[in-house]
């Protein structure tokens, strides 16, 4: 029934909310958190990118002295029209954490709840208080977001010994529907998520690298442009780790080895000689493409140098067979 509902602007009821403020009320945000004095409310909080809305929820029971992980007093959130100074809705959550709000006032949050087991609710709210979405994973929740228009709304887990470990979820809000839950790629694994309409996709933002795209599929469109940037300006753990798994790959060409060679070296200068296991990571990535790209002397040398730093680095095999062919 959700395609019904959908085309005739019906939506299944939430919690009803509590009373709108009918006067402006004055209200400070500062640092992202968001403080009234009437009702007397404190807590984190997101805008809307038009500036119109803001969403602010309280993990705590309403008495403010329990917070966190607990087993009951439940938390709350409310929905404030900073164009109008006035709380627009109140309700209640179990642990309401994250939240996010859509230019037209829709809004996400996720619940933690209470119990002890890895698990979360991705909730979604109109600006009325009706309830879009309530999934619930048997995985903790990780991040959320929702598309400036709130059409969508993207999240992701933790993870866990269930189906929902390690997922990013696209779910239209229209319908209720999910559109896709995939295990990203570990290099585009974020905790920072925007979500498009147009075209629809999902946006991962990685710190120090830059925006990278999920289609409307859940299809990863820019591996290349990730693992460019992974070797040019990520840290020395990123850079090992994607330049064996490009070193690995069936047709790579001698350019990209010699790309690898150097952010490798990069990566060592950087930090990873420092660190017994990164070092010996490193050498055995650099070891792999020289012996990829014809160079066995360095290769050995590689290799060599890496079972002396781990002699469980996994090369005693290939630096044999290449002793023997070039001996």
């Amino acid at each position: 029934m959700g395609w019904f509902n959908a085309l005739f602007g019906k939506r299944p009821p939430g919690p009803p909310p509590l009373p709108s403020t009918a006067i402006p009320v004055p209200a400070v945000v500062e640092d992202r958190f968001f403080s009234l004095e009437k009702p007397q409310w404190f807590g984190p909080s997101t805008c809307s990118p038009n500036g119109r809305w803001l969403i602010s929820w309280r993990d705590s029971d309403p008495s403010g002295s329990t917070g966190g992980a607990r087993t009951r007093g439940k938390g709350a959130y409310l929905l404030y029209d900073v164009a109008g100074k006035r709380v627009v809705l109140q309700g209640r959550l179990e642990r309401p954490n994250r939240g996010h709000v859509a230019d037209n006032g829709t809004f996400v949050l996720e619940d933690w709840h209470f119990a002890n087991e890895l698990a979360g609710t991705l909730y979604a709210f109109d600006a009325q208080g009706h309830k879009l979405l309530a999934r619930r994973l048997s995985a903790n929740l990780l991040g959320n977001a929702v598309s400036a228009n709130g059409r969508y709304a993207a999240c992701q887990t933790a993870s866990s010994s269930t189906d929902d470990s390690v997922r990013l979820f696209l779910f239209d809000l229209a319908s209720g529907q999910q559109m896709f839950a995939v295990r990203p790629s570990a290099d585009a694994w974020t905790m920072d998520l925007a979500v498009d309409e147009s075209p629809v996709g999902v946006i991962a933002h990685i710190k120090g690298l830059g925006a990278f795209r999920y289609d409307a599929d859940g299809t990863f469109l820019d591996q290349v442009e990730l693992e460019q940037a992974g070797l040019a300006r990520g840290d020395y753990s990123r850079v090992i780790r994607m330049a064996e798994t490009l070193v690995q790959r069936e047709g790579v060409s001698p350019a990209q080895l010699r790309e690898v060679l150097t952010a490798v070296q990069r990566a060592r200068r950087e930090g990873a000689d420092d660190d017994r296991g990164w070092a010996a990571a490193a050498l055995k990535v650099q070891g792999l493409a020289y012996e990829a790209l014809g160079d066995a002397a360095n290769a050995m040398a590689m290799y060599e140098q890496a079972l002396s730093i781990n002699p469980k680095a996994g090369l005693k095999r290939k630096l044999a067979a290449l002793q023997k062919r070039h001996k």
